[in-house]
């Protein structure tokens, strides 16, 4: 069958809007916003026809200034005592203190090169770690990731909850809000058996 007139694509094709149809674009991935990369279809194996799977990724933004470390590997006795010394000397690098944060998803600008670096940092330790010294390096590893995080809160205009299923505004703030009243808790099928008054019985 072939369909020779399509009053829906006709209509696209002659409104003037910037959208792209999504036979279009298929497995190609899009950039909404020009940060998030969103794909609509998936290709399997990397050829045949691409199939609907909805996918979202968040690139990592770039080290406008990426440090460069100065290591040398001692032995394994003085490995941890030396990798300390590392850390502290490239504290203030490693937290990002140099970093100009930009207006928009600041915390997440700096969560990513904050990451980079300590990445590059430990990659560069491990290229030459001397033998019995893998506990020491995992530890401090494990203690350079460890800590509170700061994430990005911007008001989006959406629902924050579906407690308080109303749209955050400049006038109104959701923590001054009326909590939604609870249901209260049901009661099992004994409570409610045992709750009903027994019926006298006669011989």
């Amino acid at each position: 069958m072939k369909v020779l007139h399509d009053e829906a694509w006709n209509a696209f094709t002659s409104a003037e809007i910037g959208g792209t149809r999504i036979k279009k674009v298929r497995a190609e991935p899009l950039t909404p916003g020009g940060r998030c990369r969103l794909t609509l279809f998936e290709l399997v194996d990397g050829e045949g026809r691409p199939h609907p799977r909805l996918t979202t990724a968040m690139p990592l933004p770039e080290d406008p200034s990426p440090p460069t470390f100065e290591w040398t590997s001692p032995g394994s006795e003085e490995f941890e005592e030396a990798l300390t010394q590392a850390l502290e000397a490239n504290r203030a690098v490693l937290d990002g203190n140099d970093l100009e944060l930009p207006e928009a998803s600041p915390a997440f600008f700096r969560n990513a090169i904050v990451r980079q670096r300590r990445a590059a940092l430990f990659a560069q330790v491990a290229a030459s770690l001397p033998e019995g010294a893998e506990y020491a390096f995992r530890a401090q590893q494990d203690l350079a990731y460890a800590g509170a995080v700061g994430y990005d809160d911007a008001d989006t205009g959406t629902y924050p909850t579906r407690s308080n299923a109303t749209p955050r505004s400049s006038t109104t703030s959701s923590p001054s809000s009326k909590p939604s009243p609870r249901r209260p808790p049901r009661r099992s099928p004994t409570t409610r058996a045992s709750s009903r008054p027994s019926r006298a019985t006669t011989a």
